[in-house]
């Protein structure tokens, strides 16, 4: 074994998923840069290739199968075992908003090459573990999904609350004339 053999060993291998504006991949660079030992690859789309050659900060730039927006499709077995090959120790995913809508299948990537940890920074800077969703992935409801619920679910209750109102006071009202009709027939005798 040769001393830059072990040497590499000892670093830590990142994978960096450029799938933000360039500002937070330079913010996630320098987060990474603050630690010693490492070793950074950087998985981007083919059109952001050309602005990440010859960086010094950067050990290798991979561009495969990704033109424009990564989609389901994208992720090929011989990406996977290509990437799960490098047996990276970290996998930092950078996400264009807070929450992550929408990066699904850049996740399932993360997951499939099995890299010590993943772990996600967000448009505010804040970075945070992840965990593998399985195969149901993580469940996204839209905005627009949820709203509409709400709007069902409060006729819904609208209606039941209207209905069972209308119910309990025809209840009283018979229970009412129940409790009468014998008072009155005592009158009458």
């Amino acid at each position: 074994m040769t001393s830059e053999t072990s040497e590499t060993d000892r670093n830590e291998k990142v994978l960096l998923i450029r799938s933000a504006p360039s500002w937070l991949f330079e913010k996630a660079i320098e987060n990474l840069r603050s630690g010693e030992g490492v070793v950074i690859d950087v998985y981007c789309p083919k059109s952001v290739t050309g602005q990440l050659a010859g960086r010094d900060d950067i050990n290798e730039v991979i561009d495969d199968n990704w033109d424009g927006f990564f989609k389901k499709s994208c992720v090929t077995k011989t990406l996977v075992e290509k990437l799960a090959a490098r047996k990276y120790d970290h996998v930092l995913l950078l996400y264009n908003d807070t929450f992550g809508e929408g990066y699904g299948p850049l996740r399932k990537l993360a997951f499939k090459i099995r890299p010590g940890k993943v772990s996600s920074m967000n448009i505010n800077q804040v970075i945070s573990g992840l965990k593998n969703e399985g195969i149901l992935g993580r469940f996204f409801l839209p905005r627009k999904w949820f709203y509409n619920i709400m709007v069902v679910m409060f006729a819904f209750e609208i209606l039941f609350v209207t209905i069972w109102e209308t119910i309990a006071y025809r209840m009283k009202k018979i229970l009412r004339v129940k409790q009468e009709l014998p008072q009155k027939h005592k009158r009458l005798q």
